[in-house]
């Protein structure tokens, strides 16, 4: 059989086997090199490179699909770089927040390390206006919690597998993954992402606590407004849609019970507290957050899901939304298009209940066709890892629009 030919059927078929490491991925891996080792999800090694935080990156991996737009999930565990809301030209960030918490017996950790945050040249890049970009929270500061001393980073497009190393009675890791199906167009096209957060109890008692995930949503100029319109979501899935003008998107978790609450951003003071409140949303406010409380006996391990799905329509093919109507050297013909991707996931709110419901199956397949590349043993292991990692490229600069 040949190798297009094995790289199909395992796309179809999806490899059932689940590896049992209680780790997505060994950490005690070499630094910054190629290596096999064994990972969630693949029943033979794998093969790829491993960061830290001391590592420079110059990004971290783009979590999107065709036409969809993206957003980089960096080494730090912080947000870079997002095009989800059609800021291509200049991109938007690095938004340098951090997305993830969990709060154990009164404490809370952030699952980032803004030390090693990067500002990345999109600081300095010249606006649509000619004015210099700001830095985006150049002092990022967390007071009243805790950040991991060590980050683990494996990104295989388009999954980015994060390990924290951190001071508590529970580990947590963090998979990160947008449907991607080389063959399948429709499905790699589901403006999503899923954020599996495995929280382990290592201690030898019980334990209880909060895992807390946070979006900051889009900008007003990418929304076209400066007011946001909230709905519940309710059902198998629990969570919010926020809705502007220009954009909307979908903040979910896959359990019955969740709790949901306005954007914990770089407030410290608001992680600290996920245990117990979100903060109250606010009609001004882009952003939204989701909890989910949970319970562990010693040595137990739960996951946890959040979805984030979202619809912005159109593109201006200046680069940035807004452009025609707000800068005059920039109207005149019309330059906006319609995301093909919106023909088949016209509402965040069901893309998020789609992606929840076909998670299981979506991710294996994900994991099937990588792990037919990395068994192809004829290949030199660099070659393996960037044949998978390449595919990043069709979600950072492409755009398909409807006719």
């Amino acid at each position: 059989m040949s190798y297009v030919s094995r790289l199909v059927l395992a796309i179809t078929l999806a490899a059932p086997a689940i590896s049992p490491a209680t780790t997505l991925f060994p950490v005690d891996l070499p630094r910054r090199d190629w290596t096999h080792f064994t990972a969630s999800g693949f029943s033979e090694p794998v093969c790829g490179v491993v960061y830290r935080l001391r590592d420079t990156v110059t990004n971290g991996m783009a979590l999107g699909g065709v036409d969809t737009g993206c957003i980089d999930l960096e080494t730090s565990g912080l947000l870079g770089y997002s095009t989800i809301f059609n800021s291509h030209v200049p991109r938007r960030g690095p938004i340098n927040l951090p997305v993830l918490g969990v709060s154990v017996g009164g404490e809370t950790w952030v699952l980032c390390e803004p030390e090693h945050m990067k500002q990345g040249w999109g600081s300095y890049q010249a606006g649509a206006d000619g004015q210099p970009i700001p830095k985006v929270w150049a002092d990022l500061q967390l007071e009243g919690v805790q950040t991991p001393k060590e980050i683990h980073y494996w990104g295989h497009y388009p999954v980015a597998d994060l390990e924290f190393e951190m001071e508590a009675p529970v580990s947590v890791s963090l998979r990160a993954w947008a449907p991607f199906l080389p063959g399948d167009a429709v499905a790699s096209m589901l403006p999503g992402i899923v954020f599996e957060v495995r929280v382990r109890n290592v201690s030898s008692s019980p334990q209880a606590g909060a895992v807390a995930f946070s979006f900051p949503g889009p900008t007003p100029q990418e929304a076209g407004s400066d007011q946001f319109e909230r709905t519940a979501i309710e059902g198998k899935v629990t969570g919010v849609t926020v809705r502007a003008p220009r954009c909307s998107y979908a903040l979910t978790a896959l359990h019955k019970k969740s709790r949901s609450g306005g954007e914990l951003g770089a407030n410290g003071a608001a992680w600290a507290a996920i245990e117990r409140e979100l903060p109250s949303p606010d009609p001004a406010q882009p952003g939204a957050s989701a909890a989910v409380d949970f319970k562990l006996r010693a040595g137990e391990e739960r996951v946890v899901r959040f979805v984030l799905a979202w619809h912005a329509p159109e593109w201006n093919g200046v680069g940035f939304p807004g452009a025609t109507e707000n800068y005059p050297k920039y109207s005149g013909a019309p330059r906006e298009f319609t995301h093909m991707y919106v023909k088949h996931y016209p509402d965040p709110a069901k893309t998020a209940e789609l992606l929840a419901a076909r998670h299981e199956e979506l991710l294996e397949r994900v994991l099937a066709w990588q792990q037919v590349i990395y068994t192809e043993n004829a290949l030199p292991v660099w070659l393996r890892d960037s044949l998978v990692n390449v595919l990043y490229l069709i979600t950072e600069d492409g755009l398909w629009a409807q006719k």
